[in-house]
């Protein structure tokens, strides 16, 4: 159940119907969703970009006054809502807030029109997520971290660099969030640049750092036109990391739906059918390819719980399949494996990668 604040236009209030618990973080600053823009924070004279802005001089603006509440869609599969308004360089803003009736997700999509200015700005989003004790771990490539457990000393904790998902584990409840459009965040502060050596985690919050025009290569200067940015999450009394990245994989790469017409008017197909299929769900499958050098197909997996894991891959609806072998991570046979009744057993070490050849 979603509330929305009529002076922001962010949601006031997001309550898990299942387990009555609020989400949003009461006591936070922030609303779920609200955008801040940050303007100003010209560095001292005779210091260089790179030295990020001047906290002291920065501004923070979010929409204000002027929101409206609309409809969006309705029907069997999800509604939505809209808040409609405008801020600082932004003329249009709107956030749309999505509900479905099938599933416990939350989407926010975002359309933004945006005016040029070559003057210090940022763009965040506050996601501030109610709970006592919270504790944060995030997606990278091929595994998950931990903000300062898992980190070498040196390493950033300013900012985080995010695959698909980050979970907020509280005492009491969680929730996992994914980022489809903006992989950069900052958490509990938006932080300028204060190189921290230990992230203080204070609050449950994520910001998700939209866009910038801090450095001085590779960036276009000014940043101007139309933006869409995506996010989804949803909840529940705790979420490891198998089940983040089930949900993440669902956000970032949903399943596509293809119209395939029918050869015969007496044609009749089961009701749901894999070719392929993972047993059990910490394993997941990355890729379904043709092999570099064309014989047969390559199927890699993922552990994703972080344990050393028994997998049966299910091929019993390929045709043809009668024969597979273990590979390396570029497709070299290592060994055979078997394939009997259409499945192969095979062992995969906890956050590793799987490489499982067909022919």
């Amino acid at each position: 159940r979603a509330r929305f604040d009529a002076q922001t236009g962010a949601l006031a209030s997001l309550t898990d119907k299942a387990s009555g618990k609020e989400l949003v973080d009461q006591t936070s600053p922030y609303k779920l969703g609200q955008l801040i823009y940050a303007a100003g924070g010209e560095e001292v004279k005779g210091q260089t970009q790179w030295s990020c802005p001047d906290p002291a001089k920065l501004r923070f603006i979010s929409p204000s006054g002027e929101i409206r509440i609309a409809p969006g869609a309705a029907g069997p599969l999800f509604s939505s809502a809209k808040a409609i308004g405008k801020m600082h360089l932004f003329p249009r803003v709107e956030m749309e807030v999505v509900l479905y009736e099938h599933q416990k997700r939350v989407d926010f999509v975002y359309r933004l029109s945006k005016q040029l200015t070559y003057e210090k700005e940022a763009l965040y989003i506050a996601f501030p997520f109610a709970g006592q004790n919270p504790q944060f771990r995030y997606e990278i490539g091929a595994g998950n971290v931990r903000p300062n457990e898992d980190q070498f000393p040196g390493a950033c904790r300013d900012w985080f660099s995010v695959q698909r998902w980050v979970t907020v584990n509280t005492d009491d409840q969680a929730v996992v969030w994914a980022p489809v459009d903006t992989p950069l965040i900052s958490l509990c502060e938006m932080n300028a640049g204060k190189w921290l050596d230990e992230l203080p985690i204070t609050n449950g919050t994520i910001f998700a750092y939209t866009m910038n025009n801090y450095w001085f290569t590779n960036y276009k200067a000014g940043q101007d036109g139309e933006f869409t940015f995506r996010y989804s999450l949803t909840s529940d009394r705790t979420i490891d990391p198998a089940r983040a990245s089930i949900f993440g994989e669902a956000v970032v790469s949903p399943m596509r739906a293809v119209r395939i017409p029918a050869v015969a008017k007496t044609a009749t197909l089961p009701a749901s059918r894999s070719f392929v299929s993972l047993a059990p769900e910490n394993a997941m499958i990355t890729t379904i390819k043709r092999a570099d050098d064309g014989k047969g197909l390559i199927v890699r997996i993922h552990e994703t719980a972080g344990r050393d894991t028994e997998a049966v891959l299910d091929v019993g609806e390929l045709a043809g399949a009668n024969r597979a072998w273990e590979c390396d991570l570029v497709e070299r046979v290592q060994g055979p494996v078997a394939l009997r009744d259409g499945k192969i057993l095979f062992k995969i070490k906890a956050n590793s990668l799987a490489t499982i050849r067909l022919e």
